[in-house]
């Protein structure tokens, strides 16, 4: 009398319904998929991030539950993710930034994690082809956010590099070499580079009014490696504790110059793309980089001109006096 699972491969997993029939072989296929679906995602997060690494360097942080992640490489599943993290290039471009967004937004914890995520990629499979995840509004916001801060970092080292410059034009061997900043890369058309260097011409008012007490918050705070964020941060956001406005965005970009002449003097060199990353990280977590957005985004300072920096200096103090800041936030 047959058995009826005559023929099964052996260790088969033969399912049945509840009238006692048996079920398809391709639920054994989907049962096969979701065991190698970890594999996969596992594959896909390590190569991925090796790609990023790659082409972007320290700008993607350290992950080192992802770095470390073993692979058998010859599985299906760890060659199947590393196929999807290389022809995924142009899916990735178009829906990071979204996702960056979302998350920021919402701030999942390990409580709520598992909700958003259903959420979202529920949503996500849904779209047809040129649609966004997020709903058209809120979509333009974070792109325009994120665009001002992918463009943030240009804008300083072309700051940077044209203030400096400026300085040495102007006070010629008083001003300490800086080959970092001297040598710096740029595309002389792009609107990074043209923002930065417009930025440098006209912030001449509010450099002149700041720049001692920068040096001396500097001076006495000593920044290291190991505390140059925290310190950048904090004083940072004291130039915006009352709002947020054009003198003290240049404002910023001069603190962050006056950050990267001190520690290269002080012999930390390599520090330059640090400081820059700083700048765009502070200003897209504190709304500064929504505050440009609504303006029109960096392309908006090109049409700033000395007028309006001299109005804003007179009737718009910055909440900063060196000492004071000094005493405030880093002395019991």
């Amino acid at each position: 009398m047959a058995s009826g699972n005559d023929g099964d491969p052996p260790g088969a997993r033969v399912r049945w319904d509840g009238d006692g029939r048996r079920l398809s072989q391709e639920v054994n296929s989907e049962d096969q998929v979701a065991e190698q679906t970890e594999e996969v995602f596992r594959s896909y997060a390590f190569h991925r991030y090796q790609q990023e690494r790659e082409e972007r360097g320290e700008e993607v942080p350290m992950d080192p539950e992802i770095a470390e992640i073993q692979q058998e490489p010859s599985s299906t599943g760890s060659l199947v993710g590393r196929r999807l993290a290389i022809i995924g290039d142009d899916i990735n471009e178009r829906y990071d930034a979204e996702f960056r967004c979302m998350l920021k937004s919402l701030q999942p914890t390990k409580e709520n994690a598992y909700e958003y995520f259903t959420r979202i990629a529920s949503r996500s499979l849904q779209l047809s082809p040129g649609r966004r995840v997020l709903p058209a509004d809120e979509s333009r916001n974070c792109l325009k956010q994120d665009q001002v801060a992918e463009q943030t970092e240009e804008v300083f080292r072309s700051y940077a590099f044209h203030r400096y410059q400026q300085e040495r034009e102007e006070r010629g061997e008083e001003v300490p070499m800086d080959p970092e900043i001297a040598e710096i890369q740029q595309e002389p058309s792009s609107t990074g580079s043209l923002v930065g260097r417009r930025l440098a011409i006209i912030g001449d008012d509010i450099n002149e009014r700041y720049d001692a007490e920068f040096r001396c918050m500097l001076k006495s705070l000593q920044p290291t490696k190991e505390n140059a964020y925290e310190y950048f941060t904090r004083i940072a956001s004291s130039l915006f504790e009352s709002g947020i406005n054009w003198g003290r965005v240049i404002a910023l970009l001069g603190f962050g110059y006056r950050m990267a002449i001190h520690v290269y003097q002080h012999g930390i060199t390599g520090f330059l793309r640090r400081i820059a990353r700083y700048v765009a990280e502070f200003m897209l977590r504190n709304r500064i980089a929504q505050w440009i957005a609504q303006q029109g985004g960096w392309v908006a300072a090109l049409d700033l001109d000395n007028v309006y920096m001299k109005y804003m200096l007179a009737v718009v103090a910055l909440v900063m006096v060196g000492h004071l800041v000094v005493r405030r936030f880093f002395r019991p």
